[in-house]
């Protein structure tokens, strides 16, 4: 008998999904998924192939791909800032005081992992897409 989703309970996350999940660095890995994301933005905005891309930022190929597929372990924050510069996005920083950090509840993010589903709000998403 399939279940609705009144049958479950959901926790607010923290705006952090890599802290939600338990990864390692979770901060380091938001800041470096933003700007992959940037990254994938200017090259969709203008309609470049990957090949232009790599030209444009001084890389090769292979590396656009990682970076648009989220790929980031071998990448530096530096080096995603020197690539969305020399693809002609200028990149600022905002200092703002630190947050009290709220504490993850590994029981929820544990049963969300075996159920094998993700959700937010009112959407849905499979694990697997």
């Amino acid at each position: 008998m399939p279940r609705s989703m009144d049958d479950e309970r959901f926790e607010t996350g923290s705006g952090n999904v890599f802290a939600d999940l338990g990864l390692p660095d979770p901060d380091m890995a938001l800041k470096k998924a933003e700007l992959a994301s940037k990254i994938a933005e200017r090259i969709d905005a203008n309609g470049w192939s990957q090949t232009t891309a790599a030209k444009r930022m001084a890389i090769d190929q292979p590396k656009v791909s990682a970076i648009i597929r989220g790929r980031l372990k071998d990448f530096s924050l530096e080096r995603l800032i020197t690539c969305l510069e020399r693809m002609g996005q200028p990149v600022g920083f905002v200092f703002a005081p630190l947050e009290a950090k709220t504490r993850i509840r590994k029981k929820t993010v544990a049963r969300t992992r075996q159920s094998g589903v993700f959700k937010r709000g009112s959407r849905k998403m499979n694990a697997a897409t």
